[in-house]
């Protein structure tokens, strides 16, 4: 990767989704970018169905948010093809940054960009994470306990539909 040429871009953040020597792997680091003031984060995942990818989530969405929050920066996001685990990252940035986006948006979003197809491993990853944020809202819209009870005690003031009473009569009387 030319330092010079991605700062010439415009590109203040790395995220390397692919970092490591082995085969598939993009062999930089944060001593890399230092001269051209580049701040990097590099992730050594490995692009297949049974790496847990998840465990990278939370520590890329807060690299991205951090850097993004800054509307100055930019943030070059890569791995070896740019396919699978880079789009996973992005896809996970998206869906816990923006409460009412689904994984099928934040999928076709990314997609509208370049071609993307992440492994079905990392696609599960990705269901999950939005199953969680789906519990996450359910939980957050349920009423507390507090409520609950005013609402019951409430009910129990209310009479409805009691045989017990005499309605015509009761309308007969007013």
């Amino acid at each position: 990767m030319d330092t010079t040429r991605l700062k010439k871009l415009g590109f203040t953040h790395i995220l390397n989704a692919a970092e490591g020597r082995k085969f598939g792997q993009i062999n930089t680091s944060a001593t890399y970018y230092e001269e051209v003031e580049i701040k990097y984060q590099g992730f050594s995942i490995i692009d297949h169905p049974t790496y847990k990818i998840e465990v990278h989530f939370d520590e890329a969405i807060q690299f991205l948010k951090e850097a993004l929050n800054n509307k100055k920066n930019r943030v070059y996001v890569h791995c070896q093809q740019g396919i699978s685990r880079s789009a996973t990252l992005i896809i996970a940035y998206l869906l816990q940054t923006y409460e009412h986006i689904s994984l099928l948006d934040a999928f076709q979003l990314v997609a509208t960009r370049r071609r993307i197809w992440p492994n079905e491993g990392f696609c599960r990853h990705l269901l999950q994470l939005e199953k969680e944020k789906k519990q996450k809202k359910d939980a957050a819209n349920m009423l507390p306990p507090s409520q609950i009870q005013t609402i019951q005690n409430e009910i129990e003031r209310c009479i409805v539909n009691d045989d017990t009473l005499d309605t015509q009569n009761l309308a007969k009387e007013s």
